[in-house]
């Protein structure tokens, strides 16, 4: 039987307490890239490091781009592809794209109806910037309290 094969796949995720900058300067230097291809891996879609490797060598990249800070993913090869010799049949991970930020991810029709809500906020009120929250007959009065210290003293630390 021969041996599985795997692909590397990045899609920007780093390291737990990694800092991206750093990481970022790291995968530059590991592959030497130019900033174009930094945005791509880092674009939050699934991107091909290597493809059709044997696990072991899977492991090794995986290993390396850990030390850089980078999360990677092994997938193993669809058997078709590698029956047809190569790895470069993952089309569906081209179909698959984030939504952008701000982006409703439900149709109209899948999303629930919701009926308002009203609340009475005729007791509350808003105060100037600086001004007392509680109003005077809210407050608590404590009396001042004198300390008698006529009976202390400091005394002189003597030089060491």
């Amino acid at each position: 039987m021969a041996e599985e094969k795997v692909d590397v796949f990045f899609r920007g995720d780093i390291v737990a307490g990694e800092n991206l900058p750093e990481v970022r300067e790291r995968l530059q230097q590991l592959f030497n890239a130019d900033d174009q291809q930094l945005q791509r891996l880092f674009s939050g879609r699934p991107v091909a490091i290597r493809r059709d490797l044997d696990r072991e060598e899977g492991k090794r990249y995986q290993i390396a781009m850990y030390k850089a800070g980078a999360q990677v993913e092994l997938r193993p090869v669809k058997a078709e592809a590698q029956q047809q010799g190569g790895g470069d049949t993952h089309e569906e991970d081209d179909d698959i794209s984030l939504a952008p930020i701000g982006a409703d991810m439900l149709n109209k029709d899948e999303r629930a109806a919701q009926s308002a809500v009203e609340v009475d906020t005729s007791a509350l009120s808003l105060e100037s910037l600086g001004g007392d929250i509680l109003k005077e007959n809210e407050k608590t009065h404590i009396e001042p309290v004198t300390v008698d210290t006529s009976h202390l003293s400091i005394d002189d630390v003597p030089p060491q």
